[in-house]
């Protein structure tokens, strides 16, 4: 079987440029993303582009690009003229102040604080400023620590520069350049000007939804699992999270709070995990055969832990897990997916102990999805207590609706009992 990964990684982007914890390259073609919610993540993404990058080598290469140019201030001083005479002014002052010796001149001082400048100082600015974010956010192991490090460093390089540090502190940075500043800086000769230009428009363009700039920004710096069966993991997750959106009529909020507590998706009560047992998950009792395996790890002086499920629906307001998806990704054209489908259900069974008493396992399993890549099986008609199936095609045809509109109208449960607590 010949799975096009790109379709994956465009599905499950925006929870990506969300996640600080992965360190392979992704494949995209036309990310699915969410604009208006996506767009601080965007931002920070453009801030160690290619573009910003170019801008900031070549200035460090050519500090001196950077002019400044011959302005004229008005100065009023007693006794003495520091330029060109104002004497209708000096005139208008002596008579209404009094004093003989005030003098209004317009002194010629160089400047750096000039449109094009502007420009160059607010692009090198706002993208070290989100360079600094995204670096407080990650951590030292993180392949986006070690990135935009880098050009965070070569940022703070090229604003060490004489040039650039006097205009810094003469310019507003807290303002955007306006209209005729780009203009302005695209005509110059100046090189420094138009890599400036490129970049801020780079960002406008981000700003404005266009996709090209978008898909180019994030094929540039944009990180996933190495792996891409957990990609197909977190696929489902996000298919399962836009389908309960569909559904109910709310929208499909990702969670910013991901690495720290493992919630992904949050759909009105509905809340998605992915490879976290959460605060629900109980130990449940061990069979004879669990028993020895246990005792077998001990005695090599190891623990047996417990697995965690790929995909977790919560409801929050009944406080108990209401679904759990195992999703298992092969290759091989021969293989259709039985296999894959037997394993699935095994963990399944095995999971549902661990968050409901026996009596109550057909409720939680009739609710949860057995999920591989491909499958050519489905159970018709629905029988309580099986899992749904489901594969790759079928939730791009959007046939989750189905689960999703059966767990919307399954009545909500009283919560789980704890197997140590009955």
């Amino acid at each position: 079987m010949n799975l096009v990964g790109s379709e994956i990684d465009d599905a499950i982007v925006a929870l990506l440029i969300r996640m600080r914890r992965f360190g392979a390259q992704v494949s995209l073609r036309t990310p699915r993303l969410q604009k208006h919610s996506d767009l601080p993540f965007l931002r920070i993404f453009w801030a160690c582009s290619s573009k910003v990058q170019a801008l900031a080598e070549y200035l460090i290469r050519n500090p001196h690009e950077a002019s400044a140019v011959l302005q004229f201030e008005r100065r009023s001083d007693t006794g003495m003229i520091r330029g060109r005479l104002n004497a209708r002014e000096t005139a208008i002052r002596q008579i209404t102040s009094g004093n003989p010796t005030l003098f209004v001149s317009l002194e010629a001082v160089r400047s750096y604080a000039t449109g094009p400048n502007h420009l160059v100082i607010w692009v090198l600015e706002e993208a070290r400023r989100l360079g600094r974010e995204i670096l407080r956010t990650s951590s030292q192991e993180s392949k986006y620590s070690e990135r935009f490090g880098q050009v965070t460093r070569l940022l703070e390089d090229a604003g060490r520069l004489e040039g650039i540090r006097i205009a810094t502190m003469q310019i507003e940075t807290t303002r955007r350049p306006s209209s005729p500043t780009i203009s302005q800086a695209k005509r110059a000769r100046a090189r420094l000007y138009q890599l400036a230009a490129d970049a801020y428009l780079s960002l406008l363009a981000i700003e404005q939804g266009d996709e090209a700039q978008i898909c180019a920004v994030l094929q540039e710096n944009l990180l996933g699992p190495l792996e891409i069966w957990k990609r197909f993991e977190l696929y489902v997750a996000v298919a399962m999270g836009e389908s309960l959106a569909r559904v109910l009529g709310v929208p499909c909020n990702l969670s910013p709070s991901f690495d720290q507590d493992g919630m992904l998706i949050s759909i009105g009560d509905y809340r998605i995990y992915w490879q976290a047992q959460t605060e629900y998950f109980t130990t449940p009792e061990l069979e004879p055969s669990e028993n020895k395996v246990r005792d077998i790890l001990m005695a090599l002086g190891m623990g047996s832990g417990w697995d965690r499920p790929d995909v977790i629906v919560v409801n929050s307001a009944a406080q108990q897990v209401v679904a759990i998806a195992e999703v298992k990704y092969f290759t091989g054209e021969s293989n259709d997916g039985r296999a894959a489908l037997r394993a699935a259900i095994d963990q399944l069974v095995r999971y549902a102990r661990g968050y409901r008493r026996e009596m109550d396992w057909d409720g939680l399993l009739g609710h949860s999805l057995a999920v591989p890549v491909l499958c050519d099986f489905a159970a018709e008609p629905r029988t309580f207590g099986v899992p749904w199936v489901f594969d790759f095609n079928s939730i791009q045809s959007q046939a989750l609706d189905q689960w999703s509109r059966a767990l919307n109208l399954a009545s909500i449960p009283s919560p789980a009992l704890s197997p140590l607590a009955a």
